[in-house]
């Protein structure tokens, strides 16, 4: 062959070996007799070999149940090399060395369960050869049943991660793998796996690590036995040759010196990691580290602007004749299917939460945001009630549970235990801005009592919020946690060091994926837990948990927030006689000083601790309402100003006494009571009872 690529992207040439990337970061192609810029036929430094993959590594039953292991020795110990191949496994006949990680039978996720499980990887071999993924494209065969599980190429990278985060200065040559003659769908699959491996070897050369590719499918051609899969003899042989060629092209400096099994890796990291570390040091790093858009840009689309649109709107004389003066009944119809959607999202944040990630449950929700907004703004005039409006209250709602129940467990996950509290009390308070925007929006197009842009512009513009929310989603740290359950645990140390602005070798960042990786590994052994554990009241007091996070969200939407939220400028307008304009101003202005109470959140949280917050906030609501209600049955235009008075003094026990610290208490108290398995799911009930 001359190196030709067929239609499938695959190149024809036989016995290709591919470990140079040549200056514009594309990967360079050699036949094996060739001499390529930086290859040597002799390296002096020893090997330390990790032979890593399924049956095809086994080698059963061909070459004295070598495979392919031993003629590569042999072929090795013939240049002069030092060499010493490793693992838990032994299989081989008449082979000094016949150590290896091949797990017959076995898909690549439980290839890299089984090397993280033994720990070979600590032993730190300084070359790895990696050839899986034929069960992966034998119909799944060897996965495991009781998980969805994500692409071919992905698991190949996943596996490639875990290698790589222990062992970032080794040289790993991954291959394509050998052809499947046992169905053409299987064919196909082996065809598109192959494709995709040159663009991943790609991607991991830019990140800084030493990964060359071999071309195993047509090294071994249709050398295969009576299986259909497995390579024959001559096909074993003609892997030796295709693996030694691939060592030969690898350029000197990618070998370095094995390390002493069980020492620590070396600083070393793709330039993205190091760069994102930076140099904030302290509390005010990890502050903006772990805050910069998951609060600030994340949340302004969340149910505080809205209540804060849709209590300004019920008093818009544009709005209500639009609707054929709507009665207070349908007006809370109105008002309330919007919680109805965030409900439903709540609901489904259970099934889309783990399996999608973080990120991509942010996304969604602001796609449901999105549509939402678009259907209420566009909401025809004369039809009382109207459909779209609804409909789009319920769509945006939808989007508004799924991002409440996911953004604040996005932020625990990607937050210290210290600054946890604090961290989410920020959170929580970033929404008043879109709050305060709102009611200052509403106070404004009080100039044009007249234009239904008054109202359509305000329901509009949560969907720009949303837009720019999902925007920027790609740029922040995905979960650590996540990325571990998913094994993914090579970006996982990534994003730690990320998250701590220290380098990936740092002690806390190595110390802090042992835990999570411990935790993941009891989660996975606990398997598929059902609601019935979550209804029983045993060891782990799973059942107690849950309902401690819900009481408190129940008891927190129960004590009037919504009618000073939603409806403060009706009751200043109908109960007090102010004027629209006026009542507007004082709940723009109201909704003020709720922020600015919620600020003092991130201080007190931490420093007086949840449960005497609560009880202390509660009674100063009760305290609030009873002097409103007082004032308001007396009468008086004195007795009047002293129930506005207490309305207001009403957001310093809510916002940091409720909002401020009972939300960001039932949320963290959600998120730090729960069990590991049960975080996801007991944050998505309570926050669909709330």
């Amino acid at each position: 062959g001359e190196g030709e690529v067929n239609g499938d992207g695959i190149p024809e040439a036989k016995g290709e070996a591919i470990s140079e990337v040549k200056g514009d970061d594309t990967p360079a192609t050699a036949k094996s007799d060739s001499k390529g810029p930086g290859s040597h036929s002799v390296i002096s430094v020893p090997l330390r070999i990790l032979p890593v993959g399924d049956s095809i590594t086994e080698g059963k039953e061909r070459n004295g149940n070598n495979g392919w292991r031993l003629p590569l020795r042999n072929h090795l110990v013939q240049q002069g090399r030092s060499v010493d191949f490793i693992g838990t496994k032994e299989t081989g006949d008449d082979n000094p060395d016949n150590q290896h990680e091949g797990w017959g039978g076995q898909a690549m996720v439980v290839i890299q369960e089984k090397i993280m499980a033994n720990n070979i990887l600590t032993q730190h071999p300084n070359l790895v050869l990696l050839g899986a993924g034929t069960n992966d494209c034998n119909e799944g065969f060897g996965l495991p049943p009781t998980e969805p599980h994500e692409s071919e190429i992905v698991r190949l990278e996943n596996l490639m991660d875990a290698i790589l985060c222990e062992n970032p200065d080794a040289a790993l040559i991954v291959a394509q793998i050998t052809d499947n003659l046992t169905d053409l769908k299987d064919t196909e699959r082996v065809r598109k796996f192959n494709s995709q491996i040159p663009g991943l070897v790609e991607k991991k050369r830019k990140q800084g690590f030493r990964v060359g590719i071999v071309d195993m499918f047509n090294a071994v051609g249709y050398n295969l036995d009576d299986s259909g899969i497995h390579p024959s003899e001559k096909g074993y042989n003609a892997m030796a040759a295709a693996w030694f060629e691939a060592i030969k092209l690898l350029p000197e400096e990618w070998i370095q010196p094995a390390r002493e099994p069980g020492s620590k890796a070396p600083a070393f990291w793709s330039q993205q990691e190091t760069l994102a570390c930076g140099a904030l040091k302290g509390w005010d790093r990890d502050y903006f580290v772990t805050n910069k858009s998951q609060s600030a840009w994340m949340y302004p689309p969340k149910e505080d602007m809205n209540q804060g649109l849709f209590g300004g709107l019920l008093a818009n004389p544009s709005f209500l004749r639009t609707f054929n003066q709507p009665d207070t009944a349908l007006q809370g119809q109105i008002v309330s299917t919007y919680t109805l959607g965030c409900i439903f999202g709540a609901i489904l944040s259970l099934f889309t939460g783990d399996r999608f990630g973080r990120r991509k449950n942010v996304v969604l929700g602001c796609g449901f945001i999105f549509i939402g907004g678009i259907l209420q703004a566009t909401a025809p005039a004369n039809i009382s009630p109207s459909f779209r409006m609804i409909t789009g209250r319920i769509i945006a709602g939808f989007g508004i549970g799924v991002n409440a129940t996911t953004i604040p467990m996005w932020q625990a996950e990607t937050s210290r235990p210290h600054l946890r509290g604090r961290l989410v009390a920020f959170e929580l308070t970033c929404p008043v801005g879109g709050f305060v925007l709102t009611n200052w929006i509403n106070f404004g197009f009080t100039y044009l009592p007249d234009n239904e842009v008054s109202w359509r512009f305000p329901l509009g513009l949560q969907s720009l919020l949303a837009l720019g929310t999902a925007g920027i989603v790609p740029f922040q740290v995905k979960s650590p946690r996540w990325l571990c359950l998913k094994g993914k645990e090579g970006e996982a140390k990534g994003a730690i060091a990320r998250l701590y602005a220290k380098p990936v070798e740092d002690d806390e960042v190595y110390e802090s994926l042992e835990l999570m990786r411990e935790a993941t590994e009891r989660e996975k052994e606990e398997g598929q837990v059902g609601w019935r554990e979550a209804l029983r009241n045993e060891r782990q007091q799973t059942l107690r948990r849950i309902l401690l996070g819900m009481r408190a969200n129940v008891m927190q939407q129960m004590v009037g927030v919504n009618v000073v939220a939603y409806y403060l400028p009706v009751v200043l307008e109908r109960s007090f006689g102010f004027s629209t304009r006026m009542s507007l101003i004082l709940s723009a202005c109201d909704s003020m000083q709720w922020m600015f109470w919620g600020a003092v959140a991130m201080w007190a949280m931490e420093r007086f601790g949840r449960k005497k917050l609560m009880l202390f906030g509660a009674a100063g609501q009760s305290l609030c309402f009873a002097m409103a209600a007082i004032g308001l049955g007396v009468g008086s235009k004195a007795m009047n100003g002293v129930a506005v008075v207490f309305i207001f003094v009403y957001y310093f026990f809510l916002r940091p006494l409720v909002h401020g610290y009972q939300i960001p208490v039932p949320f963290g108290d959600q998120l730090e009571s729960s069990s590991e398995h049960w975080r996801r799911d007991g944050d998505d009930d309570e926050l669909g009872l709330r």
